[in-house]
């Protein structure tokens, strides 16, 4: 009776050990990656055209938090694309303009469009918020 006890008990010690390691690794194990990279922008937009200022992918939800900027012409006009859909559209507004999206899992596109006259763009940011 005794040598049954002690082995339950080095069997439960077992399961506990390994049920522990296991239980750790999934919770420390990252859940998904997030990335942005950056396109090459183009100093001058004539009217009606657009470029992609920022593409990446996000391993769970996420915002993305932009503003692009303006010195002349527009006004500019930006959108976000998340799992291929449009999730976003901000402006036209000339000067500058902000706005932030939630972002499902999968790969994401900043878009910034000049919607009337040649525009030329200062600046783009965007970063990625939990």
């Amino acid at each position: 009776m005794r040598s049954f006890q002690v082995v339950v008990a080095l069997a439960a010690l077992v399961l506990l050990v390994f049920g522990g390691a296991a239980a750790c690794h999934w919770w420390l194990e990252p859940r998904g990656s997030s990335s942005l990279a950056w396109t090459a922008s183009p100093t001058e937009l004539a009217p009606g055209t657009s470029f992609v200022a920022a593409r990446g992918s996000v391993g769970g939800a996420s915002r993305l938090v932009f503003e692009a900027r303006q010195w002349q012409g527009g006004p500019l006009r930006t959108w976000v694309t998340s799992g291929g859909i449009e999730r976003v559209r901000v402006g036209p507004q000339a000067g500058e303009l902000s706005g932030t999206c939630e972002l499902h899992e999968g790969p994401f596109e900043l878009h910034v469009e000049n919607a009337d006259t040649v525009a030329r763009i200062v600046d783009v940011k965007a970063r990625l918020a939990d």
